[in-house]
C-alpha cells in the first residue's frame, strides 16, 4: 500500500490558520465568560439575549465563521466546500432568526452552543 505524501504545509497559510483559530477561540471563551458572569450577577435567562455586549460578541464570532467556507473554497483546508457552507450557513441561520425572534426558552440553547464551539 503506498503512503500518502504529503508536502508541508506553507508557514503564511499556517500562521492565518493558527491565528484564526486561536481568535476564535478566544472569542467563544470570552462569550461564555460573559454568559457566566450575566447568571453570577443574577440575571435570568430572560435578560440573557437582551444584553447587547452578549449579541454582538455571539454574532460576531458565529458569523465570522463565514470564513471557514473560503478556507475550504481556496484550499486553506481539506474540508468539502459544500458541506463546509451548509454546517456554517445553517448555524448562521439559526442563530440570526433565534436572535431575532427573541424567544428566551429557544435562546437558552445558544448557551450550548458556546460551550461546544470551544
Amino acid at each position: 500500500m503506498a503512503e500518502k505524501s504529503t508536502k508541508p504545509m506553507n508557514p503564511l497559510k499556517k500562521a492565518y490558520l493558527v491565528t484564526y483559530n486561536v481568535m476564535e477561540f478566544f472569542g467563544w471563551l470570552y462569550l461564555l465568560v460573559l454568559i457566566a458572569m450575566h447568571y453570577i450577577n443574577g440575571k435570568t435567562s430572560d435578560q440573557l439575549y437582551r444584553d447587547a455586549q452578549i449579541v454582538l460578541v455571539l454574532r460576531i464570532f458565529q458569523t465570522s465563521a463565514i470564513l471557514e467556507i473560503f478556507h475550504s473554497l481556496f484550499g486553506l483546508v481539506r474540508s468539502p466546500v459544500f458541506t463546509t457552507a451548509m454546517q456554517v450557513s445553517s448555524r448562521i441561520f439559526v442563530l440570526w432568526g433565534v436572535l431575532e425572534l427573541g424567544d428566551p426558552k429557544t435562546q437558552s440553547s445558544i448557551f450550548v452552543t458556546s460551550t461546544r464551539e470551544l
